[in-house]
């Protein structure tokens, strides 16, 4: 099912995702360093990065150092713990409501969200507000629905314009991911050199600005107008032949009715399904996990001892991340797609991530955490997998629901794992700062061994064949089934054999 045309297809959802995450990138790695500066211009450092540097264990500037990493700490975990714990509600909320509505709606009120956001962080660093006022932009991006509203609209753009179990939507799926790690690694390259030369506010004010493109794609570029209840295909294609209690449920409104739903068994429907949503869900919270854990990690694992990396060299290490994972997932999805299953696939992402982090937590030198990056490249692959997956369990009109549910799950993810993380890196810290890593690795263990699940329990295609009625002569068939009949399902034809 279509929304747009030409090349509106194609990029209605990725342009949205990449300009929106342009602009929310800027946030973690400026609020991080930021905090830091002012933390250790509270305790008499007067150059912090210098400080850091310089120092050894032996030292008492040493312990400072370490006081000024947990005081951080502490600050970024409540900074995440206001932005998770509202999005954790809303991007359920806003999911559902786009069947309804349309896709603008987890698209378009995140973008308000983060514009008041960076007013008031821009306003903080200007006038030295307490570092506390930053909560309150970080609540109010929470309470939009933050980055996980807008990749549970952008999903549902993808699933209305692609065809189920097919490679278009795994790759549609994948390009989400793309535009993610492609912004992140343009911010990460150009936010040290701005912050160096231009201070720290200025990366709010380009925040503004590309907010501002973001909201303009929304409303000139998105094609999507259709309300679930008014659109002609969805009336046709979807409500025909259902009884009125089963769409009296697609209130957006009902959310646990709703839920509910996707897991109930139904004629027609596959079977297992419910169970399977579960599996890869996880996969993907196990995968979320893991990304939200790294970057909030990074920055401070990267600028203590022994990498000592300046704002700059942050800035390079962050872009390389992001390009890296980038062409990973390109040439999964372009080379990968052609010669490997999608559970194939998978296990090469459970290796690539297991080997990536415990390396990091074993270096001692930057090359090493060059090295990691690119032992790491698939890093992102089990997400779109997994988003593919799930959308070929459910009808066209339970997309919204589905998404939107995945949505509250990977919120929670994102929610509790700067909690577990950082908790885990500071009490750490003092005896070996990458034991964190190891912790990710386990993660990304358990992740696979539910891929395993998954592959073993995959149930296997069964080409059934039926006689033909012998309608002419030449033993072929006067009439074939019509392939896009939605309400028969598709079935295949041949000739009987001997």
């Amino acid at each position: 099912m279509a929304i747009g045309r030409g090349i509106y297809k194609y990029l209605a959802a990725e342009h949205v995702l990449f300009v929106y995450m342009m602009a929310s990138g800027l946030s973690i790695p400026t609020k991080t360093q930021y905090i830091e500066r002012r933390i250790a211009k509270e305790l008499g450092v007067g150059s912090y990065s210098e400080a850091t540097c310089l120092t050894n264990k032996s030292s008492p500037d040493y312990e400072i150092q370490l006081d000024i990493q947990r005081q951080s700490t502490m600050w970024m975990l409540y900074i995440t713990v206001c932005i998770q714990f509202p999005a954790l509600i809303m991007s359920n909320v806003c999911g559902g409501i786009s069947d309804r509505y349309g896709r603008h709606v987890p698209c378009a009120v995140p973008c308000i969200g983060l514009m008041l956001s960076y007013v008031i962080s821009a306003c903080v660093v200007y006038f030295e507000l307490p570092l506390a006022v930053f909560l309150a932009g970080s609540l109010i991006v929470g309470v939009s629905g933050d980055l996980t509203s807008v990749v549970t609209g952008c999903a549902g753009y993808i699933s209305d314009v692609t065809q189920p179990e097919s490679k278009e939507r795994t790759a549609r799926f994948a390009l989400i991911d793309v535009a993610f790690t492609s912004s992140n690694s343009l911010i990460q390259f150009a936010i040290g050199y701005v912050i160096t030369l231009y201070g720290f506010a200025a990366p709010f004010y380009i925040g503004m600005v590309l907010i501002g493109v973001c909201a303009c794609c929304i409303i000139f570029c998105l094609p999507d107008r259709r309300s679930y209840v008014h659109s002609p295909s969805t009336d046709t294609a979807i409500q025909a032949n259902r009884p009125e209690e089963e769409i009296a449920q697609k209130n957006p409104i009902n959310i646990f009715r709703n839920v509910y739903s996707l897991f109930r068994q139904a004629p027609g429907k596959p079977s297992g399904r419910g169970w399977r949503l579960c599996a890869y869900n996880f996969i993907t919270c196990a995968s979320i996990m893991l990304i939200v854990a790294n970057s909030v990690i990074s920055v401070l694992y990267t600028t203590g001892q022994p990498f000592c990396l300046t704002p700059v060299q942050e800035g390079y290490y962050g872009a390389s991340m992001f390009a890296v994972f980038t062409g990973g997932t390109l040439l999964a999805v372009t080379v990968l797609q052609r010669f490997l299953s999608p559970f194939w696939i998978m296990h090469l992402t459970s290796v690539s991530i297991i080997a990536s982090v415990v390396l990091v937590a074993l270096a001692k030198t930057k090359l090493l955490l060059y090295i990691s990056l690119i032992v790491g490249m698939f890093t992102y692959m089990a997400i779109p997998l997994s988003r593919s997956k799930m959308a070929d369990l459910y009808e066209p009109d339970e997309q919204g629901v589905m998404f939107a549910f995945s949505g509250c799950l990977t919120s929670l993810a994102a929610f509790v794992t700067p909690l577990i993380f950082n908790a885990i890196y500071s009490s750490t810290l003092h005896f070996m700062p990458g034991f964190v890593y190891f912790v990710m690795a386990l993660v990304a263990v358990l992740a696979w061994l539910v891929i395993l699940i998954l592959h073993v329990k995959e149930p296997k295609v069964s080409h059934q064949y039926r006689p033909l009625k012998i309608d002419d002569p030449d033993g072929l068939p006067t009439h074939c089934p019509d392939t896009y009949d939605d309400s028969t399902g598709h079935e295949e034809v041949g000739f009987k054999g001997d």
